[in-house]
């Protein structure tokens, strides 16, 4: 990223000793960091959620537990994203069956708890769907999605 880019940023929560810092030299932050007009800086700490983004297969684990069945459940796994990561938002894990086409391995019941799939997951503020959160220390920078 270009030191000279935009940051889309729409807020900075920090404790107010901070903020109070930071307002005092407004012109000079947002224009040094790029920041939009309609930035905010708040006192506080925003509500943050970790959001499931993605499911993905652990390879080395897949291949040799499924052998021929791990192509068709890397498949459904591309395939159904969004299920699987409702499945897993509701009940915490993922079970085989979720995988209807795929024979279950003896010994094993959860996709998750035995390393079979991993998820990754961002914070995200609770209620603002568009917006991820990032931390660097005390200070939090609400940053808009783009695409």
């Amino acid at each position: 990223m270009p030191l000279n880019a935009p940051l889309s940023s729409t807020a900075t929560y920090a404790p107010d000793h901070i903020i109070n810092a930071l307002k005092q030299n407004t012109f000079v932050i947002t224009t040094t960091l790029n920041l939009p007009e309609n930035h905010e800086f708040i006192i506080g700490k925003p509500e943050i959620k970790e959001k499931i983004i993605e499911i993905t297969p652990v390879y080395a684990v897949l291949g040799p537990l499924l052998k021929q069945d791990a192509k068709s459940l890397v498949t459904h796994i591309k395939t159904h994203q969004d299920e699987l990561i409702k499945i897993v938002e509701e009940t915490g894990d993922l079970s085989w069956d979720a995988f209807p086409d795929i024979s279950a391995p003896e010994n094993s019941t959860s996709l998750i708890k035995d390393n079979i799939i991993m998820i990754k997951k961002e914070p995200h503020i609770v209620g603002k769907n568009d917006k991820t959160i990032v931390q660097i220390d005390d200070i939090y920078l609400e940053i808009t999605n783009e695409g």
